[in-house]
């Protein structure tokens, strides 16, 4: 089953997170998609900033808490995030975390880009304004409220661009029963932060109060409305229905700011769910949501309200009720949203797996380092033999069986493996390294090229004797996925070799320390055009891999035994040309994950291997399992 993280913003006290994402869950998961959800901020956070009592101390454990969820980022096979990771924090301090290493999508409910755009402070403006368009132009897709957010996104967004309201559970709905109130209720439900609208229609409220001898509902939030005849009732998740059921009108006032313009017009919608009449502002969605003494009544200033009210007051349109409930089971119901939402999920859970220009970076370095004449047949079989030291050759059919080289790019480890089987696939999705590729090993008769990625290999499930793959997968989005693909096209008892990037978990914790900055340098190098990339990545050859490296191998002569401490010391007896090609392909690539030993046999026992054996010399850590 598929592994989805949901970080959002609040736990189920949240109406925002309850409604897009808790609701959503026991779909996703008897769908084949498990849920784990990770709120930013908890109940006792909201507590304190209802209450006015919101200290920074609560902030920053929030923030530690959600570092501490991004750890394991790498076990999900998706990550959905409600609007940011980080409020007021700069969008490179989210892309550091999560960027490069995993697919995610956004959701907006509201157009919190205002939050920082329309701020009252020069310096967030200044410094955050553009900072959600730059998370929305990485994400796989973002998912809008509405239209106004949704146009927004589309000035940004690279990929896809999803609509999908905020919805209520109708099923819920008809569950209850209440009776209506005896005495005229007007009923407005929302949070403390957006209370001060009700003030705007105040005036109309307290004079068709007076004249109807009516009352006025407040659910989860309270407001100082001078003559007005209210009730102020605590939320609660197990009565909201039934007290909204009971009313006869709900509002939904707004004014016409940016702001606004962005909500979801959630509040319509629970008010037609519960079949009661509606009154709201012509702002933004509601405009949508509500046809004009169809479903529902728009108003503007306060005499529109005051006759609006009167209307529902009066049952001047009977079928107000019952039009805006089915307006809601077929828009804005949890049963009409949750197939979008599942398959919009399984569309990035389940993709190629390819990030393509990942793939079109490792053409252009297979095609500058094509040329091995630099390195000897015997430093190549060194090399080869630094992975395949630990393969089980014994465990292969008579003839050598049939394999495959996922991922092969110029085919240099094939030269070694092809006399020693029947037949090897060759692998790889760029053109230009299988191009390069068949050049070289021309004279092979016993080997098959596959323009394929690891998620798509076309070759039978069940059909291949053993498989390796060297440096790949830790260039692609999913690494667990293409794991699973791989191992679907194994034979029971086939050996799998797999070299993966490794976290530096068998080394002193400064080498962790060292590989961050480097990786901040990676990031900046591999947005490059290509001969800028290529030549930086030579100069840091040059200057960092070759001196260092150099030294160590010197150090150890001397008799000091510095292996497990001492930075690049794998290259320290390897040839020049073999240290540009690395520093290209570590520097010029935008995609990399790292993964330490234990998460390297999880990701071979949860897919069906078993007998999982590690190389305990560098590279590290090349391992290899044994299909179930």
């Amino acid at each position: 089953m598929a592994k989805l993280l949901i970080l959002t913003r609040y736990d189920r006290s949240g109406p925002s997170s309850r409604y897009r994402f808790y609701n959503y869950v026991d779909y996703l998961e008897a769908n084949g998609i498990i849920c784990y959800i990770k709120p930013l901020f908890d109940k006792e956070y909201l507590d304190l900033s209802y209450s006015g009592s919101l200290r920074i101390f609560s902030v920053i454990r929030s923030y530690l808490r959600r570092l501490n969820d991004l750890l394991n980022i790498k076990e999900y096979d998706l990550i959905l995030i409600e609007k940011e990771l980080f409020p007021f924090l700069p969008a490179w301090v989210e892309r550091f975390f999560y960027l490069s290493r995993v697919n995610y999508v956004l959701d907006y409910d509201d157009a919190i880009f205002h939050r920082y755009d329309q701020h009252k402070s020069k310096i967030i403006r200044f410094f955050l304004s553009e900072k959600i368009a730059k998370l929305m132009k990485e994400a796989d897709t973002v998912i809008s409220g509405n239209d106004y957010i949704a146009n927004y996104a589309s000035k940004f967004a690279q990929k896809d661009k999803l609509i999908i309201p905020t919805v209520v559970n109708t099923d819920l709905y008809d569950q209850v029963s209440s009776e209506k109130n005896q005495q005229f209720t007007i009923v407005w439900i929302g949070t403390q932060s957006t209370s001060k609208y009700v003030e705007s229609v105040s005036d109309a409220i307290k004079e068709v109060c007076e004249k109807t001898n009516g009352k006025f509902l407040m659910i989860g939030a309270r407001a100082t409305l001078p003559g007005v005849p209210v009730e102020f009732i605590e939320w609660s998740e197990v009565d909201e229905i039934r007290h909204l059921k009971s009313c006869h009108v709900g509002i939904m006032p707004l004014p016409d700011q940016h702001w606004e313009r962005g909500k979801c017009g959630f509040k319509i919608i629970q008010y037609m769910a519960s079949k009661i009449p509606v009154i709201a502002s012509p702002v933004g969605v509601n405009s949508s949501i509500i046809i004009e003494g169809e479903n529902g009544y728009l108003a503007s200033t306060v005499s529109e309200w005051v006759d609006c009210l009167y209307k529902v007051y009066n049952k001047c349109d009977d079928n107000l009720e019952m039009n805006g409930y089915q307006n809601i089971v077929s828009n804005y119901s949890l049963s009409h949203t949750s197939p979008t939402i599942l398959e919009t999920l399984r569309r990035y859970i389940y993709q190629e797996n390819i990030d393509k220009k990942v793939v079109d970076d490792f053409g252009f370095e297979w095609s500058v380092f094509d040329n091995e004449a630099e390195l000897s047949n015997a430093s190549l079989k060194e090399i080869w033999e630094d992975y395949f030291h630990i393969f089980p050759w014994n465990l292969l059919p008579k003839g050598g069986g049939v394999g495959a080289d996922i991922g092969c790019g110029t085919g240099r480890w094939a030269k070694f493996v092809s006399p020693k089987v029947k037949k090897l696939y060759l692998i790889d999705p760029s053109s230009e390294a299988i191009n390069v590729a068949k050049n070289k090993l021309s004279k092979l008769n016993n080997l098959e090229f596959l323009i394929n990625g690891a998620d798509t290999l076309s070759v039978d499930d069940e059909s291949l004797d053993f498989a390796y793959s060297l440096g790949v997968l830790h260039h692609v989005p999913n690494t667990n996925q293409s794991f699973q693909s791989i191992a679907l096209k194994l034979k029971k008892g086939a050996p799998l070799l797999v070299y993966l990037y490794y976290s530096f978990d068998n080394k002193p914790t400064f080498h962790r320390y060292l590989w961050k900055l480097s990786d901040l340098l990676r990031l900046f190098i591999s947005s490059l055009p290509s001969k800028p990339k290529y030549y930086i990545s030579q100069a840091i050859a040059i200057l960092v891999y070759w001196p260092i490296a150099r030294l160590g191998n010197l150090i150890i002569k001397l008799g000091l035994d510095v292996r497990n401490m001492w930075p690049l010391i794998y290259y320290s007896n390897k040839s020049f040309y073999f240290m540009k090609n690395d520093a290209l392909d570590r520097f010029g690539t935008r995609l990399e994950q790292r993964f330490s030993k234990n998460e390297i046999m999880s990701l071979f026992i949860d897919n069906g291997f078993t007998d999982v054996k590690f190389s305990e010399r560098e590279p590290y850590w090349c391992a290899c399992g044994i299909k179930k």
